[in-house]
């Protein structure tokens, strides 16, 4: 077993995986508006939190939204 210490070292064994992932170093500040009640919206301060996407159309479709997406996509009903 090793351990991957950045999206690059992935990107080397699997370019497929992480083409858009960002590292960031030395962050340790919090993500989410609400980790214990399940409010998983990133907070504005996190340095990432406009890094996010359009969603592909036939996901939109699925999950029936239409806003940028960080992240993983939710699992659908």
């Amino acid at each position: 077993m090793f351990l991957l210490k950045s999206p690059e070292e992935l990107q080397k064994l699997h370019p497929e995986f992480s083409i858009y992932s960002r590292y960031f170093v030395d962050y340790h500040g919090p993500l989410f508006k609400g980790l214990e009640v399940g409010n998983y919206q990133l907070l504005k301060t996190f340095p990432g939190a406009n890094a996010g996407t359009e969603l592909p159309s036939e996901v939109r479709k699925l999950l029936g939204q239409s806003k940028t997406y960080i992240g993983a996509y939710p699992p659908t009903q």
